[in-house]
């Protein structure tokens, strides 16, 4: 289970039963196919007991099958860490001297896992209550996101909801959070006392008094970089998904001529500030 809930986030509710109708049954299937080889490699098999084992694993294949395809009871996106994993596998050590009888000390030791799994779910618990801005990487579209303890509000220009893109899923996932709200883009955002400016297709930056810290590149703005950069006096220059390749890669020499910091979200992941 605690393997399962690490590596996949989900857990099956219908274990108990598939194992109480497969494991009964798997030491007879074992011996009869292996029954099966001996005496096929004598020429003695007869098609009966062919036909017969065949059946027998098509069965369990169907059961296995059926078993597979009831997805209410298939428990999704568990956020479980590698924390939780360590906790859970810490508390099992110290549960299983028991099974030999009850002793103080081993009392001691179970209290004592207990305590580490209640210490591993406050260490979560604290650690998910900072906030992160953060730029995920979505080809031809731009994502936001700002996350606020367990909840992570949404920017975005797609056609559909983002709630279900796998990027979003995991991040939730592995941070522990929910999607509160969404919104449309901002052209101008605000974190910490630090402005970020967002540019986009329409190629607009020239407004009064405006010196952002932080620059977004979003749908391929036709912008001449090296004027941007002397007018505006950026820290940092970033570009998402949204734009083409091309553009990119002429950006990033700028940068690098200019000495700027790029990052580019295809390459580099997502951009997030803390």
């Amino acid at each position: 289970m605690p393997l399962s809930l690490y590596y996949f986030h989900q857990f099956p509710g219908l274990f108990f039963i598939s194992n109480l109708v497969i494991l009964p049954f798997l030491g007879m299937l074992l011996g009869m196919g292996l029954l099966i080889i001996i005496l096929s490699m004598l020429d003695l098999l007869p098609k009966l007991l062919s036909r017969i084992f065949d059946s027998l694993i098509q069965l369990l294949n169907d059961f296995v099958e059926w078993v597979a395809q009831q997805e209410s009871f298939l428990f999704q996106d568990i956020p479980f860490s590698l924390i939780h994993l360590i906790a859970i596998y810490a508390l099992l050590m110290m549960l299983l001297p028991l099974l030999k009888g009850w002793t103080v000390k081993r009392i001691y030791l179970l209290l004592g896992g207990i305590i580490c799994l209640q210490g591993a779910v406050i260490y979560e618990e604290i650690g998910n209550n900072d906030r992160e801005f953060i730029i995920f990487h979505k080809n031809r579209h731009t994502v936001l996101g700002l996350k606020q303890k367990r909840q992570l509000m949404l920017q975005h220009n797609l056609k559909t909801s983002a709630r279900e893109e796998g990027f979003v899923r995991n991040y939730n996932l592995t941070r522990g959070t929910s999607i509160r709200d969404s919104a449309a883009l901002q052209n101008v955002l605000y974190w910490k006392n630090e402005l970020l400016l967002l540019i986009d297709s329409t190629s607009t930056y020239r407004i009064p008094g405006l010196q952002p810290e932080r620059i977004l590149l979003t749908g391929s703005p036709n912008i001449n970089l090296e004027r941007l950069l002397r007018d505006l006096k950026p820290r940092e220059i970033i570009a998402d998904g949204s734009n083409y390749r091309s553009y990119v890669n002429r950006w990033r020499e700028t940068c690098r001529k200019k000495k700027i910091p790029f990052h580019y979200t295809g390459e580099k992941g997502s951009y997030i500030l803390k």
